[in-house]
């Protein structure tokens, strides 16, 4: 009982602390991302949002927190979507209206990242005929010795740590060849301006 009503507490100092930053227009990066999905609660705004038809394309989305993660995804949902598409299954993103590329075994923003989120996210995504998870057969960062180690050491690394959170997958193969390095080096038109104009 006690920790409940700390709980409680805690909560309600948060929120009359958010509603003092908002009063005076001083806004952390949080509260922007809370305020913005808290528009998706009002029918006609959601509408008006979601009828500019955004193309959501999100990289590193393992490193996405849940907040933002379920913003990008409130504007790809259809123009009525209602209720927590996530709870629910009911009116997912439409087809080609969101696309995103993550791996959990890349996770490097430990404190904002939810790995538990990302995965619920990932398989509600590729369930159901809402998506389509591709997988990746050909790795071209490394030189195939590389990728052999990594195959070879990391799945007891990560079975070490107990997390159960993830299963370790193998990278795919290289595509045959030595690895490369290229140098490009582009060149400046003659009326490059090097100084920045601020808008």
């Amino acid at each position: 009982m006690v920790e409940r009503l700390r709980a409680g507490s805690r909560a309600e100092t948060a929120r009359a602390y958010r509603a003092y930053r908002v009063a005076r227009g001083c806004l952390s990066y949080a509260d922007r991302i809370t305020l913005a999905l808290e528009l998706f609660q009002d029918p006609a705004i959601a509408r008006a949002l979601r009828e500019r038809d955004y193309r959501v394309i999100l990289d590193e989305a393992q490193d996405t927190d849940p907040g933002q993660f379920q913003l990008l995804l409130e504007c790809a949902r259809p123009v009525s979507a209602q209720g927590d598409w996530l709870a629910t299954g009911e009116f997912p993103p439409r087809h080609g209206h969101f696309s995103m590329v993550g791996d959990l075994q890349q996770s490097i923003f430990g404190q904002r990242a939810d790995l538990g989120r990302y995965r619920a996210f990932h398989e509600r995504l590729t369930s159901n005929d809402v998506g389509k998870a591709p997988p990746n057969s050909t790795t071209f960062r490394c030189d195939q010795r590389i990728v052999d180690f990594v195959n070879a050491t990391f799945p007891d690394v990560f079975s070490s740590r107990a997390t159960g959170r993830f299963r370790c997958a193998s990278l795919p193969a290289r595509t045959p060849g030595p690895a490369r390095v290229l140098r490009w080096a582009p060149e400046l038109p003659e009326d490059f301006d090097p100084e920045i104009t601020r808008l």
